[in-house]
């Protein structure tokens, strides 16, 4: 739990002595005594699991309408132009609005935030269900990317609080393949429901999935900020269950007013901007840069898939949508076993550095200022930069010659796992170089995805009716290349010696 008390001195005096005595100190003790956490394994992946399902969310409805954008345009009379400003409007709300939802997260909560924006969100999708006319879709997709936008950055955020430093690879492995496999997965169900019944109830779907996994937040979903609920054995922002433990607990006190409120004292005040002060930061600048660079590469694949392979292997619409699933299967894969290995890293590492692995038991726990984090967590992604700039180099020679479909298919397996893999790693470092700021560090990240992401779905088309598909995939899989060659050696010559500096500054937090 953070020590924000401010230390309250009480003055004893016997004779010439005085004694003072530090009650922060003494909350203190009581603290290291304390677990890190109350909650089990099995419980911290259970939740794990509830967020990771809802981090689908946002990611999903960026995607989901996709298949059935000829079918919009065709129903409210309208461009394709004008349709592809929806997809456009989508994406950079998506990556503008965390920026406001993470620090209020970080600040006042993570049940709160999680539970107004997906009200917002519920809202919204019935909004665009209804749609009667181009101007409303517009309007109600741009508030649909500002309230589904938070679930990403406060899945992280959950992770941050209740996952030890040996834990976050696996237990942060759930969040990352959701963030990627929703843009996957999503064309395939749109592209099914589209067909089967009508564009509109890609909303109805996604409405009715939203549902349940609010009133599963509302009734399971505890407080995890440390600031206010510390190892989870504080008492703010209840569950209905934890709300009626408490006032049960309250009628047996002979003071009930004492503790009859939950702990707010210690919140802070939300730094709006803190999402965007990470930039400045030479390392997290870095890690945030090389992380939306390959996602953008990620997202030009997903957007040229349809006419892709609609003109060259003369697919339907489904035939389209399934497409996408070794894509998906690979950002699983590369998910979770890069999470174990990172985990199983991280305890060998601070054992040969001579440190006692960290603990349930230990109320904190914090790494030195010379601890090797950075070639802890990025030692494996040189093999990732190989494998994503050759399979980028070969995935669109292997489309120009139109050779068989299961070539490209398997070359989007292994983008998919070098994608998450990659994701993991900087997700997993950035949380540990700012303990306690998962969702603002995550609105960054989801920041920098969301522009690039936009830029390169902007350029891909153009780009390959320009160029060649061939050529273009060249050009991005050179970018790969010096993106891998100059970033990845600069974070690990570099990296550890910033982050001791700001240790030993009175600017680290």
């Amino acid at each position: 739990m953070e020590a924000n008390e401010r230390a309250s001195v009480v003055e004893v005096n016997s004779g010439e002595n005085t004694m003072q005595l530090s009650m922060a100190d003494k909350n203190d003790q009581q603290q290291l005594q304390q677990p890190f956490s109350i909650y089990s394994w099995k419980q911290k992946v259970a939740i794990s699991i509830l967020v990771s399902l809802t981090g689908l969310i946002s990611p999903m409805s960026g995607s989901i309408y996709l298949p059935g954008l000829n079918a919009i345009q065709e129903e409210l009379n309208t461009t394709a132009t004008l349709i592809n400003l929806t997809v456009t409007c989508y994406m950079v709300f998506q990556g503008v609005s965390p920026t406001l939802w993470g620090s209020l997260s970080d600040s006042w909560g993570r049940r709160p935030i999680y539970l107004s924006t997906l009200i917002v969100y519920l809202g919204t999708c019935v909004g665009c269900a209804l749609a009667p006319d181009y101007a409303s879709l517009l309007v109600l997709r741009m508030l649909q990317a500002f309230g589904s936008s938070s679930v990403i950055a406060l899945g992280s955020g959950v992770m941050s609080d209740i996952a030890l430093p040996s834990e976050r690879g696996t237990l942060s492995a759930y969040v990352s393949s959701m963030q990627l496999l929703g843009p996957v997965i999503a064309p395939i169900i749109g592209g099914a429901v589209t067909e089967q019944l009508d564009w509109r109830w890609t909303f109805w779907i996604m409405t009715f999935y939203t549902g349940i996994l609010f009133l599963a937040i509302l009734l399971f979903l505890p407080e995890t900020l440390r600031i206010l609920v510390g190892n989870g054995s504080g008492y703010a922002n209840p569950t209905p269950l934890q709300w009626l433990q408490h006032h049960r607990r309250m009628r047996d006190l002979p003071n009930p007013s004492i503790e009859a409120k939950p702990n707010m004292d210690h919140r802070n005040r939300p730094n709006l901007l803190a999402p965007l002060l990470y930039f400045l930061q030479p390392e997290l600048a870095m890690i945030l840069f090389y992380y939306g660079i390959i996602a953008g590469v990620m997202y030009a694949i997903m957007v040229s898939i349809p006419n892709l392979y609609a003109s060259i292997y003369g697919l339907n619409e489904l035939q389209v949508g399934l497409c996408y699933i070794p894509l998906g299967v690979g950002c699983v894969v590369g998910a979770f076993s890069n999470g174990h290995l990172m985990d199983k890293r991280f305890k060998a590492t601070a054992k040969k550095y001579g440190l006692e692995p960290p603990n349930n038991k230990q109320a904190r726990f914090a790494l030195p200022g010379d601890f090797p984090l950075f070639q802890c967590r990025l030692k494996t992604l040189w093999i990732y930069a190989v494998v994503e700039s050759i399979v980028t180099l070969t995935y669109g020679w292997v489309l120009q010659q139109h050779v068989h479909i299961a070539v490209p298919l398997i070359l989007q397996l292994l983008f998919g796992i070098c994608v998450t893999g990659t994701s993991n790693a900087m997700q997993t470092l950035m949380i540990d170089l700012n303990p306690g700021k998962g969702a603002s560090i995550t609105a960054s990240n989801n920041l920098s995805r969301c522009l690039l992401g936009a830029a390169a779905s902007a350029v891909i088309e153009p780009g390959i009716q320009g160029i060649g598909v061939g050529w273009m995939y060249t050009t991005l899989g050179l970018i790969l290349v010096i993106k891998s060659g100059v970033l990845l050696p600069t974070l690990l010559i570099f990296g550890s010696k910033w982050r001791k500096a700001r240790i030993e500054s009175s600017d680290y937090h």
